[in-house]
């Protein structure tokens, strides 16, 4: 039986890559149909077909991180970190990114001059503007909201804060955010020390990489058919 080896390496550039890919599945595809019984090569293809799928199940999460931290302007790093917290809540990420995107929403509010929006940083004292007169990014203000729910001592006026920030969700962050900035810093560390923050990189180039594996899966469900055609005439007899 001849040997079929696909090896798939993800670089900043996926086109050197796929082409390596295609290779090799070129080469599989020569080796099925040499094959007296292709079933076992068709059991390797539909292996390397599951593999295919998953890897653009995990691409497909990365680029989906990518896109939300850009939407909410703020770090890959700190949106996991609200979406693994959220998950401990029994919250889904969508729940979480929900949340967020109201709070985001506010806070351009607020920086267009919205009273109810204005009143309620006043109140917590929290300045959307740094001392340059410049507006504070988004993860910056969430962790002065923190913070303040952290030394709030009226439950009551505390979910009534979040509600008015972050909508009908306020009832899940204001628990999440309860242990301040620190906390979330702490719950951070404690997922890249774990490994379960997708790094930084990976994320930007989910999308040249999910592109590649895209031409690949439709690479070997060609292959697949050829595969299958040749052996009609035998299933046939």
């Amino acid at each position: 039986m001849p040997a079929t080896n696909i090896k798939i390496t993800a670089t900043d550039k996926t086109k050197a890559a796929f082409n390596s890919v295609r290779s090799s599945v070129k080469g599989l595809s020569a080796g099925l149909l040499s094959l007296q019984g292709a079933l076992g090569g068709l059991s390797l293809l539909f292996a390397v077909r599951a593999l295919v799928k998953f890897s653009k199940s995990s691409l497909e999460v990365a680029d989906g991180i990518g896109k939300m931290s850009d939407r909410l302007n703020i770090t890959t790093t700190a949106l996991q970190t609200f979406r693994f917290a959220g998950e401990q809540a029994g919250e889904s990420f969508e729940s979480m990114d929900n949340n967020l995107v109201k709070f985001v929403r506010n806070l351009g509010d607020g920086q267009k001059g919205v009273t109810t929006i204005i009143d309620e940083f006043e109140r917590l004292n929290i300045e959307l503007k740094d001392q340059n007169g410049n507006w504070k990014d988004h993860e910056a203000v969430l962790n002065e909201v923190a913070d303040r729910y952290k030394t709030m001592k009226d439950p009551a006026d505390k979910l009534s804060s979040a509600m008015t920030l972050f909508g009908r969700g306020g009832r899940v962050m204001v628990n999440m955010l309860s242990s301040g900035s620190e906390g979330l810093a702490e719950l951070r560390q404690e997922l890249v020390d774990s490994g379960g923050i997708i790094r930084e990189s990976l994320i930007r180039n989910s999308e040249d990489a999910n592109d590649a594996v895209n031409k690949l899966s439709h690479t070997i469900q060609t292959t697949f058919m050829h595969a299958l055609s040749d052996m009609a005439p035998s299933i046939e007899t």
